[in-house]
Protein backbone atom coordinates (compact mmCIF):
# COMPACT_ATOMS: atom_id res chain seq x y z
CA UNK A 1 0.00 0.00 0.00
CA UNK A 2 1.27 3.07 -0.83
CA UNK A 3 -0.52 5.62 1.21
CA UNK A 4 -2.07 5.71 4.63
CA UNK A 5 -4.67 9.25 4.71
CA UNK A 6 -4.89 10.01 8.65
CA UNK A 7 -8.20 11.83 9.64
CA UNK A 8 -9.01 13.04 13.25
CA UNK A 9 -12.89 13.50 13.55
CA UNK A 10 -14.28 15.57 16.40
CA UNK A 11 -17.85 16.82 15.99
CA UNK A 12 -17.82 17.05 12.07
CA UNK A 13 -21.00 15.93 11.02
CA UNK A 14 -21.55 18.62 9.07
CA UNK A 15 -18.16 18.76 7.17
CA UNK A 16 -16.95 15.02 7.26
CA UNK A 17 -18.47 13.83 4.17
CA UNK A 18 -16.62 16.31 2.01
CA UNK A 19 -13.41 15.86 3.19
CA UNK A 20 -13.60 12.09 3.05
CA UNK A 21 -15.05 12.44 -0.61
CA UNK A 22 -11.91 14.56 -1.59
CA UNK A 23 -9.71 11.51 -0.46
CA UNK A 24 -12.02 8.68 -2.10
CA UNK A 25 -11.89 10.97 -5.25
CA UNK A 26 -7.87 11.00 -5.63
CA UNK A 27 -6.56 9.82 -8.48
CA UNK A 28 -4.27 7.46 -6.72
CA UNK A 29 -6.33 4.66 -5.84
CA UNK A 30 -3.74 2.53 -3.52
CA UNK A 31 -4.11 3.76 -0.45
CA UNK A 32 -6.08 3.36 3.37
CA UNK A 33 -8.04 6.29 4.94
CA UNK A 34 -8.24 5.67 8.79
CA UNK A 35 -10.59 7.98 10.28
CA UNK A 36 -9.84 8.48 14.25
CA UNK A 37 -13.48 9.02 16.28
CA UNK A 38 -12.16 11.66 18.78
CA UNK A 39 -14.76 11.17 21.20
CA UNK A 40 -17.49 12.85 18.99
CA UNK A 41 -20.63 13.76 20.53
CA UNK A 42 -22.55 14.92 17.50
CA UNK A 43 -23.23 11.86 14.37
CA UNK A 44 -20.09 11.89 13.20
CA UNK A 45 -19.36 8.65 14.65
CA UNK A 46 -22.82 7.30 12.95
CA UNK A 47 -21.39 9.16 9.29
CA UNK A 48 -18.14 7.86 9.68
CA UNK A 49 -19.31 3.82 10.20
CA UNK A 50 -21.65 4.41 7.19
CA UNK A 51 -18.75 5.44 5.33
CA UNK A 52 -16.57 2.37 6.23
CA UNK A 53 -19.46 0.04 4.62
CA UNK A 54 -19.44 1.77 1.44
CA UNK A 55 -15.66 1.71 0.98
CA UNK A 56 -13.27 -0.96 2.42
CA UNK A 57 -10.39 1.70 2.56
CA UNK A 58 -11.81 3.38 5.39
CA UNK A 59 -10.99 2.05 8.79
CA UNK A 60 -12.57 3.85 11.28
CA UNK A 61 -10.62 3.93 15.30
CA UNK A 62 -12.31 5.20 18.40
CA UNK A 63 -10.62 6.73 21.18
CA UNK A 64 -12.23 9.09 24.61
CA UNK A 65 -11.66 12.99 23.42
CA UNK A 66 -7.76 13.26 24.06
CA UNK A 67 -7.28 15.62 20.80
CA UNK A 68 -5.97 16.01 17.29
CA UNK A 69 -2.21 14.91 18.48
CA UNK A 70 -3.02 11.66 20.09
CA UNK A 71 -5.69 10.73 17.61
CA UNK A 72 -3.81 11.31 14.81
CA UNK A 73 -0.79 9.22 16.64
CA UNK A 74 -3.49 6.05 17.42
CA UNK A 75 -4.14 6.47 13.60
CA UNK A 76 -0.52 6.14 12.55
CA UNK A 77 0.06 2.91 14.52
CA UNK A 78 -2.17 1.15 13.09
CA UNK A 79 -1.18 2.87 9.57
CA UNK A 80 0.26 0.46 7.03
CA UNK A 81 0.91 2.53 3.97
CA UNK A 82 4.90 3.33 3.16
CA UNK A 83 3.72 7.04 3.28
CA UNK A 84 1.55 9.17 5.56
CA UNK A 85 -0.58 12.17 4.70
CA UNK A 86 -3.21 13.90 7.12
CA UNK A 87 -6.00 15.76 6.16
CA UNK A 88 -8.59 16.80 9.12
CA UNK A 89 -11.94 16.55 8.79
CA UNK A 90 -13.08 19.91 7.62
CA UNK A 91 -10.38 20.47 4.96
CA UNK A 92 -9.66 18.80 1.85
CA UNK A 93 -7.37 18.04 -1.39
CA UNK A 94 -7.08 18.66 -4.70
CA UNK A 95 -7.89 15.12 -6.74
CA UNK A 96 -4.17 14.24 -7.54
CA UNK A 97 -2.78 15.30 -4.39
CA UNK A 98 -2.18 11.25 -3.23
CA UNK A 99 -0.60 10.65 -7.12
CA UNK A 100 1.75 13.67 -7.42
CA UNK A 101 3.05 13.94 -3.70
CA UNK A 102 3.79 9.82 -3.52
CA UNK A 103 5.61 10.22 -7.19
CA UNK A 104 7.44 13.27 -6.25
CA UNK A 105 9.11 11.78 -3.40
CA UNK A 106 9.82 8.41 -5.73
CA UNK A 107 11.16 10.83 -8.01
CA UNK A 108 13.96 11.80 -5.76
CA UNK A 109 14.16 8.93 -3.34
CA UNK A 110 13.24 11.22 0.00
CA UNK A 111 10.88 11.23 2.72
CA UNK A 112 9.33 14.61 3.00
CA UNK A 113 7.85 16.50 0.44
CA UNK A 114 5.01 19.35 0.82
CA UNK A 115 3.11 21.18 -1.40
CA UNK A 116 1.04 24.68 -1.96
CA UNK A 117 -2.30 25.37 -0.84
CA UNK A 118 -4.88 27.98 -0.33
CA UNK A 119 -7.19 29.21 2.22
CA UNK A 120 -10.70 29.00 1.35
CA UNK A 121 -14.42 29.53 2.97
CA UNK A 122 -14.67 32.87 5.46
CA UNK A 123 -10.97 33.58 5.21
CA UNK A 124 -10.42 33.03 1.21
CA UNK A 125 -7.23 33.80 -0.04
CA UNK A 126 -4.64 33.57 -2.83
CA UNK A 127 -3.14 30.66 -3.19
CA UNK A 128 0.14 30.12 -1.43
CA UNK A 129 3.30 27.58 -2.35
CA UNK A 130 6.21 27.94 0.15
CA UNK A 131 9.45 28.16 -1.33
CA UNK A 132 11.87 26.03 -2.17
CA UNK A 133 13.27 25.61 1.42
CA UNK A 134 16.07 22.66 0.11
CA UNK A 135 17.38 24.99 -2.03
CA UNK A 136 18.28 27.97 0.20
CA UNK A 137 21.46 28.56 1.98
CA UNK A 138 19.75 29.26 4.95
CA UNK A 139 17.26 26.39 5.09
CA UNK A 140 17.49 25.38 8.58
CA UNK A 141 16.95 29.59 10.00
CA UNK A 142 13.79 29.58 7.66
CA UNK A 143 12.61 26.24 8.50
CA UNK A 144 12.92 26.80 12.37
CA UNK A 145 11.45 30.15 12.07
CA UNK A 146 8.14 28.95 10.43
CA UNK A 147 7.32 25.90 8.40
CA UNK A 148 5.38 27.33 5.90
CA UNK A 149 2.61 24.46 5.47
CA UNK A 150 -0.27 23.34 7.14
CA UNK A 151 -0.86 19.69 7.62
CA UNK A 152 -2.69 18.58 5.34
CA UNK A 153 -0.02 19.37 2.71
CA UNK A 154 2.38 16.74 3.50
CA UNK A 155 3.60 13.50 2.47
CA UNK A 156 6.07 11.52 4.56
CA UNK A 157 7.49 8.18 5.02
CA UNK A 158 5.82 6.26 7.86
CA UNK A 159 8.61 4.77 9.24
CA UNK A 160 10.31 8.47 9.62
CA UNK A 161 7.72 9.88 11.71
CA UNK A 162 7.42 6.75 13.67
CA UNK A 163 11.19 6.61 14.63
CA UNK A 164 10.53 10.37 15.91
CA UNK A 165 8.39 10.20 18.24
CA UNK A 166 5.37 10.75 15.77
CA UNK A 167 3.12 14.41 17.74
CA UNK A 168 4.00 15.27 20.57
CA UNK A 169 0.95 15.16 22.58
CA UNK A 170 2.45 17.88 24.95
CA UNK A 171 1.03 20.72 22.35
CA UNK A 172 -2.32 21.15 21.32
CA UNK A 173 -1.50 23.55 18.36
CA UNK A 174 1.11 23.54 16.24
CA UNK A 175 2.32 19.85 17.17
CA UNK A 176 3.03 19.29 13.80
CA UNK A 177 5.40 21.97 13.48
CA UNK A 178 7.15 20.25 16.47
CA UNK A 179 7.59 17.06 14.25
CA UNK A 180 8.65 18.67 11.44
CA UNK A 181 11.69 20.60 12.93
CA UNK A 182 12.68 17.07 13.79
CA UNK A 183 12.19 15.46 10.63
CA UNK A 184 13.50 18.39 7.90
CA UNK A 185 16.44 20.12 9.21
CA UNK A 186 18.71 17.15 8.72
CA UNK A 187 17.67 15.75 5.73
CA UNK A 188 16.57 16.66 2.11
CA UNK A 189 13.02 17.68 1.48
CA UNK A 190 10.75 17.91 -1.36
CA UNK A 191 8.96 20.63 -2.75
CA UNK A 192 5.81 20.04 -5.03
CA UNK A 193 5.06 23.30 -6.72
CA UNK A 194 1.63 23.04 -6.96
CA UNK A 195 -1.63 24.43 -4.97
CA UNK A 196 -2.73 20.55 -4.18
CA UNK A 197 -4.22 21.36 -0.33
CA UNK A 198 -7.06 23.34 0.65
CA UNK A 199 -7.71 24.91 4.33
CA UNK A 200 -11.17 25.55 4.84
CA UNK A 201 -12.25 28.48 7.47
CA UNK A 202 -15.30 28.04 9.05
CA UNK A 203 -17.40 31.08 11.03
CA UNK A 204 -16.04 29.96 14.39
CA UNK A 205 -15.05 26.44 16.13
CA UNK A 206 -11.67 25.99 14.74
CA UNK A 207 -8.51 25.56 16.24
CA UNK A 208 -7.06 28.71 14.48
CA UNK A 209 -9.36 30.55 16.60
CA UNK A 210 -7.32 30.62 18.78
CA UNK A 211 -4.42 32.65 17.90
CA UNK A 212 -3.03 33.67 20.37
CA UNK A 213 -2.18 30.43 21.69
CA UNK A 214 -1.09 29.09 18.62
CA UNK A 215 1.57 31.91 18.60
CA UNK A 216 2.84 31.30 22.04
CA UNK A 217 3.06 27.22 21.73
CA UNK A 218 5.13 28.17 18.04
CA UNK A 219 7.28 30.24 20.25
CA UNK A 220 7.48 26.89 22.84
CA UNK A 221 8.05 24.61 20.44
CA UNK A 222 11.10 26.90 19.39
CA UNK A 223 12.65 27.00 22.76
CA UNK A 224 12.25 23.61 23.45
CA UNK A 225 13.98 22.35 19.92
CA UNK A 226 16.83 24.49 21.15
CA UNK A 227 17.09 23.09 24.76
CA UNK A 228 17.07 19.40 23.18
CA UNK A 229 20.06 21.11 20.49
CA UNK A 230 22.29 22.77 22.74
CA UNK A 231 24.81 22.79 19.25
CA UNK A 232 22.81 23.79 16.96
CA UNK A 233 21.90 26.90 19.60
CA UNK A 234 25.22 27.21 20.10
CA UNK A 235 26.11 27.01 16.63
CA UNK A 236 23.42 30.43 16.02
CA UNK A 237 24.35 32.59 18.76
CA UNK A 238 22.49 34.45 21.62
CA UNK A 239 21.41 37.52 19.00
CA UNK A 240 20.22 34.92 16.27
CA UNK A 241 18.17 33.27 18.56
CA UNK A 242 16.69 35.52 20.07
CA UNK A 243 15.61 36.74 16.47
CA UNK A 244 13.90 33.60 14.99
CA UNK A 245 11.87 33.20 18.56
CA UNK A 246 11.10 36.77 19.75
CA UNK A 247 11.68 38.46 16.71
CA UNK A 248 9.76 36.62 14.91
CA UNK A 249 6.71 36.28 17.73
CA UNK A 250 6.92 39.75 18.01
CA UNK A 251 6.35 40.19 14.20
CA UNK A 252 3.45 38.04 14.15
CA UNK A 253 1.95 39.83 17.62
CA UNK A 254 2.33 43.25 15.45
CA UNK A 255 0.54 41.64 12.63
CA UNK A 256 -2.34 40.50 14.85
CA UNK A 257 -2.20 43.88 16.48
CA UNK A 258 -2.89 45.96 13.32
CA UNK A 259 -5.74 43.45 12.12
CA UNK A 260 -7.63 44.55 15.30
CA UNK A 261 -6.55 41.34 17.49
CA UNK A 262 -6.05 43.02 20.09
CA UNK A 263 -6.98 40.46 22.56
CA UNK A 264 -3.93 38.11 21.36
CA UNK A 265 -1.84 41.05 20.66
CA UNK A 266 -1.86 41.74 23.98
CA UNK A 267 -1.37 37.87 25.37
CA UNK A 268 2.23 37.67 23.34
CA UNK A 269 2.91 41.29 24.65
CA UNK A 270 2.95 40.46 27.97
CA UNK A 271 4.82 37.16 27.11
CA UNK A 272 7.73 38.94 25.49
CA UNK A 273 7.60 41.84 28.39
CA UNK A 274 8.22 38.91 31.18
CA UNK A 275 10.88 37.85 28.69
CA UNK A 276 12.24 41.50 28.52
CA UNK A 277 12.20 41.54 24.53
CA UNK A 278 12.37 44.42 22.77
CA UNK A 279 13.75 48.01 22.24
CA UNK A 280 11.85 51.33 23.27
CA UNK A 281 10.59 51.91 20.33
CA UNK A 282 8.84 47.91 20.37
CA UNK A 283 7.82 48.39 24.27
CA UNK A 284 5.75 51.62 23.18
CA UNK A 285 3.40 48.77 21.67
CA UNK A 286 3.73 46.61 23.89
CA UNK A 287 3.47 48.72 27.14
CA UNK A 288 -0.42 49.53 26.49
CA UNK A 289 -1.26 45.46 26.90
CA UNK A 290 -0.98 46.37 30.78
CA UNK A 291 -3.85 48.73 30.40
CA UNK A 292 -7.71 47.70 30.92
CA UNK A 293 -9.14 46.50 27.81
CA UNK A 294 -11.04 49.37 26.90
CA UNK A 295 -8.29 51.62 27.00
CA UNK A 296 -6.09 49.78 24.79
CA UNK A 297 -8.36 50.19 21.90
CA UNK A 298 -8.99 53.72 22.03
CA UNK A 299 -5.40 53.77 22.00
CA UNK A 300 -5.30 51.97 18.76
CA UNK A 301 -8.32 53.98 17.05
CA UNK A 302 -6.08 56.67 17.46
CA UNK A 303 -3.58 55.49 15.86
CA UNK A 304 -5.49 54.57 13.00
CA UNK A 305 -6.97 57.62 12.82
CA UNK A 306 -3.90 59.26 11.96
Amino acid sequence: MIVSVIMPVFNAEKTLLESVNSVLAQSLTDFELILIDDGSTDSSAVIAQQLTAQDQRIKLLSQANQGAPTARNHGISQAKGRYLSFLDADDRWRDDFLIQMSQALKRAQQDFAYCGWQNIGTQQGEPFVPPDYQAMPDKKLKLIQSTRWPIHAVMVNRKLVIENGMFDTRYQTCEDFALWLRLTLSRNIVRVPEVLAYYVHHQHGQQTDNRAQILLDHFQIQQDYFKQHPKLASELGRAQLIQLSEGHLYTQAMTAYWQGDLMAARQVFRHLMKRRYGKIKQWLYMLPSLLPIRLHQQLLALKRGH
